[in-house]
């Protein structure tokens, strides 16, 4: 499966933390692997991706500062997820 596309959280700071798994994170053009106990940040405004590569399931923490309306887009995003995977 082909990496996702870039995108950008203009006001957003996002971190992300691997509880289990490995989790590929692009930042500016960069691939990190970050596996389990590591975490990394990504400022507002920076182009990057996130995906998983990993044969088993990868569980992660993610948080963004500050919150804005990241919960309900969040939800809305996995509430369509089943849809487009039976698709």
């Amino acid at each position: 499966t082909a990496p996702p596309d870039d995108h950008v959280h203009v006001a957003q700071a996002e971190r992300l933390e691997v509880l289990a798994g490995t989790l590929n994170v692009r930042i500016g053009g960069r691939v990190h692997v970050l596996r389990a106990g590591a975490a990394i940040v990504i400022p507002p405004g920076t182009p990057h991706a996130v995906w998983n590569v990993d044969p088993e399931r990868t569980r992660t923490r993610g948080e963004f500062r500050p919150a804005l309306d990241m919960q309900q887009r969040m939800e809305a995003m996995f509430r369509e997820a089943p849809a487009r995977v039976a698709r």
